[in-house]
This record gives structure tokens, C-alpha cells and sequence, in this order.
């Protein structure tokens, strides 16, 4: 009997902390994105704090997953792997080892996007949560692409031009500020993709940009106000 109610408890607690943790995890997002990213590149501090704020992320994802079993071993499995590429690299930098850290960080946030699909877009009522959940889910796919470029600039260092291959920080920050320059179709024109591939690759991440917020986030954003109306009503 002890035991049944220990466990209630427990998925109470995991019932509380699924939707804070997607607010949580959208602000550790934007300051990773917009702050940590760009200063990084800068030489103002290590590395390392990008991939202590990429494991809050992480973190993040497990809460708003810890009611469900598979997705918080999914998610756990994808930051071993990425600690152990990042290992393997700094060991052993060369190029083949930068391609298995590229795509460890393209898993890792593949894995982030379907955590936070399952979470915003599962069972339930849409609140203001939900809503910055599937605010961090769109700033989510601007990252996956950077990190797709990433991967395919390792074998290919002629696939963009105006890229600075020189530093790998300058280099990361700069395709994270392309993929979204690309994701909300500003297009600056600085750095320009030239594989066909990639050309390719940057006009479907446009679509998706554009596609994204007037159908998912706005239909979002209209059941959260109908749900406000109706329990104003009751």
C-alpha cells in the first residue's frame, strides 16, 4: 500500500514539473542561443560553458519527459553520447573525430525536438507553458539545422562561402546566426550556401520558418485564449 502511494507521489511530482519545464528550458535556450553562442565566439569564455548550458537543456528535457520512461532513456542516451564524442575529440582532434561530435550534436537535438514535440503537442490543455514550449520548439529547429550545416561543412569546407573556418568558435556562432537568419528568412547574404545540397537544405528550413508559426503556433496560441473564455464561462 506504501509502496502504490509512494509511487502516485512520485508521478504527481513528475505531473508538476512536465510544463514549468518547458518555460525553464526555453529561457536556458535563448540565453544560449543569443548570449552564450555569440560572447563564446568572442574568446570571452571557454567552450566548455556552451556544453554546460547545452546539458541544462538536456536536463530540461528530462523533466518534461520524466513521466515517460523511454523518452527520459532516449534523452539520457543522447548526452552520454555527445560527452563521449566531445571526449574523443579532444583526445584525438582530427577531422573524423569532429564528424562524430557533429553528429552526436545533430542526435542530441534531434532527440531535444521530438522530447519537446511529445510534451507541447501530447494530451492535455493548452496553457502559457505549452506555449513557450512551442516557442523553444521553433528556436529548436534553427539549431538543428546549424548543427547539420556543421556536419556538412567537416566534409565539405567549400559548401558556404563567407564562412570563418579558421576558429571553430567563429565558425559555430556564425552558422547559428545563418541557420536562423535562414529559418526567419532575413537573408542577409554574408554567408551563402553553394553546395546544391545545402542550398537546398537552407530553402526547406525557410519553408518550414515560415510555415511553422502561421499554422502550429498560432492554433496554439488561439485553444490557449478559447480555454481561458471557457473557464471564464464555468
Amino acid at each position: 500500500m506504501g509502496g502504490l502511494k509512494l509511487q502516485i507521489q512520485v508521478a504527481t511530482r513528475r505531473a508538476q514539473w512536465r510544463e514549468p519545464a518547458l518555460s525553464l528550458f526555453l529561457a536556458i535556450q535563448v540565453f544560449f542561443v543569443f548570449v552564450a553562442v555569440p560572447i563564446s565566439a568572442t574568446g570571452l569564455f571557454p567552450t566548455t560553458v556552451l556544453a554546460f548550458l547545452f546539458g541544462m537543456v538536456l536536463f530540461c528535457a528530462c523533466l518534461v519527459v520524466a513521466a515517460d520512461i523511454p523518452a527520459v532513456v532516449a534523452t539520457v542516451g543522447a548526452a552520454v553520447l555527445s560527452v563521449i564524442a566531445t571526449f574523443i575529440h579532444a583526445n584525438f582532434p582530427d577531422q573524423r573525430t569532429a564528424a562524430v561530435g557533429a553528429g552526436a550534436a545533430v542526435a542530441n537535438l534531434l532527440v531535444v525536438t521530438w522530447v519537446i514535440v511529445r510534451a507541447v503537442f501530447g494530451p492535455g490543455s493548452v496553457n502559457a507553458h505549452r506555449i513557450r514550449g512551442a516557442i523553444a520548439l521553433y528556436l529548436n529547429l534553427g539549431l538543428v539545422f546549424a548543427a547539420v550545416f556543421r556536419l556538412a561543412v567537416l566534409f565539405d569546407t567549400k559548401a558556404f562561402s563567407g564562412l570563418p573556418i579558421d576558429s571553430e568558435r567563429r565558425l559555430l556562432s556564425t552558422l547559428v546566426y545563418f541557420s536562423y537568419a535562414s529559418l526567419t528568412t532575413t537573408g542577409f547574404g554574408d554567408v551563402i550556401p553553394v553546395h546544391p545540397m545545402m542550398r537546398s537544405l537552407a530553402v526547406f528550413e525557410a519553408l518550414l520558418g515560415q510555415l511553422y508559426p502561421a499554422t502550429l503556433l498560432a492554433r496554439m496560441v488561439t485553444l490557449e485564449l478559447e480555454g481561458r473564455k471557457r473557464r471564464r464561462d464555468d
